[in-house]
């Protein structure tokens, strides 16, 4: 039997399916049970959450024998031959290939004819932001008044590049990235299904690693599986996918508050001998000081329930969360927003400089060797004190006028009338 991938083993084949999308699914499926169906749909969102998957749904609930329905039998030939691809009434065209005006004449051309199985031709037009002006213009008309037996589905990644005069003529909806926990819930299932065995730090490192895109996830986990024999560990997964590993950034982190250079120089150089990137090294610093900020000032904040914002904030699992308050204790919300601005203005430095490593040793250097910095509180007793202070009177007559500056020529004092 051929190997299919994890990510199309698992493709959401009904609207219960699809993860992170709820807004979505609820809303066409209200419109399916209601007969209200638009006659073009555009799905905007980052890759991998789920937009053509979708489509494919809305598609089948259209064809299914028994709909249209919000709950597809995925047993009729129409169903079948959707899910597999071969489906007649369901044209699948790639906008970055197909993107010229006789493209688009060619598709005015096939629309006049009627669906061969299903009730409803259905269009799927992915990366349509990548056809030309010409070609959206000549589809302009028949996208306003298709025939009835027609739906067009536009899927995108860059929503801004699609001309207002198609916008105004579809239901758009916009797909949001997948939350960590969510992915790690959907990662963990397919472990489980799939016996592969791997920790919940190492999930959580796939997880965020996917940046919110669930196809992502489900393939670095496929590579991660591929990659080990035993139990996949996080060390596993960063090594494999570049990223920096937790522990090591509690401990570079660490020598860096304390000061400590040369802890923080040799940390640099063992992550640069595993072949990790100077950009992604900044960026698992920035994220680490960016943990420990909102972890110490959520701790001084009256908010209700911080734990839970903080868990929602991080995408990491409770133990890391308790490390890190325990990090962040002694720490001053201030020096941590300085430490992450210089980091920030380093990560826009190096990836701009063919000298990317000198510009993080000498961020390294600076931090570790810096001077202590007073925080804004303590500045602003400062002021104040230098504000409220007054000079003390003499006992023995008035005071006498403070002395001018030097080079300042002081005015002639008034004589007395004669």
């Amino acid at each position: 039997m051929t190997y299919l991938p994890l990510a199309r083993k698992y493709r959401p084949q009904t609207f219960a399916d699809l993860v992170g999308q709820p807004h979505v699914t609820m809303t066409l499926a209200r419109a399916i049970e209601r007969g209200r169906l638009g006659q073009a749909y555009l799905f905007a969102g980052q890759r991998g959450v789920g937009k053509t998957s979708a489509a494919r749904i809305l598609a089948k609930c259209l064809n299914c024998a028994q709909g249209p329905t919000t709950t597809p039998c995925q047993k009729c030939a129409s169903c079948q031959s959707i899910r597999d691809g071969t489906s007649f009434d369901v044209i699948e065209i790639d906008g970055a290939s197909n993107r010229g005006i006789d493209d688009i004449r060619q598709l005015r051309e096939q629309i006049k004819f009627v669906p061969v199985q299903g009730h409803f031709k259905v269009y799927i037009i992915d990366e349509v932001h990548q056809i030309t002006p010409d070609a959206f213009n000549a589809l302009l008309k028949t996208l306003e008044e298709p025939p009835a037996h027609v739906k067009f589905i536009f899927a995108t990644t860059a929503p801004h590049k699609i001309p207002a005069t198609i916008l105004s003529r579809c239901q758009r909806f916009d797909f949001r990235r997948v939350e960590t926990s969510a992915l790690v819930e959907v990662l963990t299932r397919l472990a489980k299904t799939e016996k592969i065995r791997i920790d919940d730090a190492a999930l959580y490192a796939v997880a965020r690693a996917a940046e919110g895109s669930l196809r992502d996830a489900e393939v670095m986990l496929e590579q991660v599986a591929n990659f080990c024999d035993g139990p996949i560990r996080e060390p596993d997964v960063t090594q494999l996918l570049g990223t920096v590993e937790h522990e090591v950034l509690m401990a570079w982190t660490q020598a860096l508050l304390d000061r400590d250079a040369n802890t923080a120089l040799v940390t640099l150089s063992q992550q640069l001998e595993q072949g990790k990137e100077i950009t992604q090294l900044l960026v698992g610093l920035l994220e680490h000081l960016r943990a420990l900020l909102l972890t110490r000032t959520l701790a001084s904040a009256k908010t209700d329930q911080p734990d839970a914002l903080l868990v929602r904030l991080l995408d990491l699992p409770p133990d890391r969360i308790s490390r890190l308050q325990e990090q962040a204790h002694h720490l001053e919300p201030q020096d941590l927003l300085l430490m992450a601005q210089v980091l920030a203005g380093a990560y826009d430095l190096a990836r701009r400089s063919p000298f990317a490593q000198t510009v993080l040793e000498m961020v390294l250097i600076k931090l570790a060797t810096r001077e202590s910095w007073s925080s804004l509180g303590e500045l602003a007793k400062r002021l104040e004190q230098i504000g409220q202070h007054q000079p003390p009177a003499s006992s023995h007559g008035p005071s006498m006028p403070p002395s001018a500056p030097s080079g300042v020529v002081r005015a002639a004092q008034p004589t007395a009338a004669s």
